[in-house]
């Protein structure tokens, strides 16, 4: 569901069902044009985005997609077919009536049992960040990131304002950053102090050849000195033995 008028057009199909107070999304075209804004807004749903691609940020639903989708393949395998719309219904059915780990029930009786029917009591955690606090940014996770690399960026940054979840921030010039960043890609810090942590300021990485010539020339250097040991106590031993002879 990419275009953009399939994903207003099953938007209302849901809020005709019931109306969520905030969805979140990632921020493709799909959940971010006019039709899908304006709907929204006329029922009072509050909208948050993150990155396309941010698994991380899309815990439930990414977790829930890789659950649907283990159940469709063990279902797969066991009938040796490569449908299964005909059964997704029941899938989603024993999704829904199985125990979760996640929230310590079943999600139709918890769904249910709720005072306000279909939502759920969540501990929202006081965030720490405030107006005029220097932060670092989050950096995009790249795929071969080593671990011991920094996760937030080496440039601090001023928090200029925020409603407590997302903030606007500035860089050292007075800048204003243009999008607003959520409490989650920022890193308060109590000093100013630069630390030299980023990759460009250690010694830049050796390429393979340069590595392995390094590898050989440290090799060769100590061979060279296993020799020269080995020539030293072949000349002591002869000056024992002359000694001894004489």
């Amino acid at each position: 569901m990419k275009k953009k008028l399939d994903s207003t057009e099953a938007m209302k199909k849901v809020l005709d069902i019931e109306t969520p107070i905030i969805i979140q999304s990632d921020s493709g075209t799909e959940f971010l044009n006019g039709a899908f804004q304006r709907l929204l807004t006329s029922k009072g749903v509050r909208h948050i985005t993150v990155e396309v691609g941010d698994h991380k940020r899309q815990g439930i639903i990414e977790r829930f997609n890789r659950t649907l989708e283990n159940i469709i393949a063990l279902y797969q395998e066991a009938r040796r077919t490569n449908t299964y719309i005909d059964v997704l219904e029941d899938i989603v059915y024993n999704y829904n009536h199985t125990y979760h780990r996640g929230i310590n029930g079943i999600p139709q009786q918890l769904y249910l049992g709720n005072p306000s029917t279909g939502t759920m009591n969540v501990k929202i955690k006081k965030n720490a960040i405030g107006v005029g606090d220097k932060v670092r940014l989050l950096k995009t996770r790249q795929a071969f990131r080593k671990g011991y690399e920094p996760k937030y960026s080496h440039s601090i940054y001023k928090v200029i304002s925020g409603n407590g979840y997302s903030y606007f921030i500035a860089d050292d010039d007075g800048n204003i950053l243009p999008k607003a960043y959520k409490y989650y890609e920022l890193q308060r810090i109590e000093s100013t102090q630069r630390f030299h942590t980023e990759s460009r300021q250690r010694e830049p990485r050796m390429t393979n050849k340069e590595r392995r010539n390094k590898r050989e020339l440290e090799e060769l250097v100590s061979l060279k000195l296993a020799k020269r040991t080995f020539n030293v106590l072949r000349i002591g031993i002869r000056i024992h033995q002359k000694n001894k002879n004489n």
